[in-house]
């Protein structure tokens, strides 16, 4: 049973500042001013607002830190949303739920223009050269200021371009991020050192046509990806797995199989998961878009019930501390 998207597409259609509440930033000091409580998708006042100056350009994002027992210093999951979606359209999936059941700190930043600087993709963002690795960088920093944040356990994730600038925290600042995962993202030809083994799961629809499965080219602005099984074997390579004696296989059903690369240093695995017929979705989401309306919303394709894509990635990546 899927709950109502009714809530989630009014926000897509208001500005930004009159569906979570206004939160102002002090341009002069480069951190967030508190933010006002935002009313998350259960009613309640869980999800607040925050703002933040990096590289001179106000950003913001969302935050739920859950009260646990005995103040804890708590993980954190970013979750990077697609490109055109906001980080009000992204929580629908069930992702307020799963953050207090799991006690993690969950943050869904905003790209400018909802892009990411991922690469090759997506405007305006990867266009205009916004830092968005600073951007992350800063709000890990926002956030261990505010909240008691275990910084060794901060991961990041994404779907289509917010997978890919997933991608390029784990090249670029492996020093801040233990473990990424990605749903419908993808690298390119881009040059990637990260230095250290960097743990990595990729979720993705085999008849996803936005970001091809295989190796190729986006149909929409033409840039170049390695494909879903390229991109984990170039981690798997990254972080000296065994890649032809030891793949497991982590999970199997009707729509999904889930295999990972493993006797790897410092354990650091990769994985995918391929959705067999799955489109450009986030498999297990609360609302499913195609099944809403299929000829208008075509591009999201098959979903699979079968996994819940937060939680794959939560139960990958969590196992996982910075060095």
């Amino acid at each position: 049973m899927r709950r109502s998207l009714s809530w989630c597409v009014a926000l897509l259609g208001m500005a930004a500042s009159i569906a979570c509440g206004v939160s102002t930033a002090d341009p002069a000091s480069g951190l967030a001013a508190p933010a006002t409580q935002a009313i998350s998708s259960s009613g309640t006042p869980q999800i607040e607002v925050r703002t933040l100056v990096s590289s001179e350009i106000e950003r913001r994002y969302l935050i739920l830190a859950p009260e646990v027992d005995g103040d804890p210093k708590l993980p954190m999951l970013i979750v990077m949303h697609g490109w055109s979606f906001s980080p009000e359209a992204t929580v629908p999936v069930g992702l307020e739920p799963f953050a207090l059941a799991n006690h993690v700190i969950l943050v869904v930043p905003e790209g400018i223009g909802l892009s990411w600087n991922a690469y090759g993709c997506c405007p305006p963002a990867n266009v205009t050269g916004v830092d968005d690795v600073q951007f992350i960088a800063d709000l890990i920093e926002d956030v261990a200021a505010n909240h008691r944040l275990d910084r060794a356990r901060v991961y990041a994730s994404g779907i289509s371009n917010g997978g890919g600038m997933a991608y390029r925290l784990a090249c670029e600042r492996p020093d801040l991020i233990a473990a990424i995962g990605s749903i419908a993202g993808g690298m390119g030809e881009e040059e990637c050192a990260p230095g250290r083994p960097v743990p990595v799961i990729e979720i993705h629809g085999d008849a996803d046509w936005l970001s091809p499965y295989p190796e190729g080219y986006g149909p929409i602005f033409g840039n170049y990806t390695r494909g879903a099984p390229g991109t984990v074997v170039f981690w798997a390579a990254n972080n000296g797995c065994a890649l032809e004696t030891h793949k497991q296989v982590t999970f199997s059903s009707t729509d999904v199989l889930c295999e990972q690369y493993r006797a790897c240093k410092a354990d650091a695995k990769a994985e995918l998961c391929t959705v067999f017929g799955g489109g450009h979705n986030w498999p297990g989401s609360d609302f499913d878009l195609y099944e809403m309306d299929p000829d208008v919303n075509w591009w999201w394709g098959y979903q699979t019930d079968d996994i819940d894509a937060h939680e794959v990635i939560w139960d990958f990546v969590k196992e996982y501390r910075l060095p």
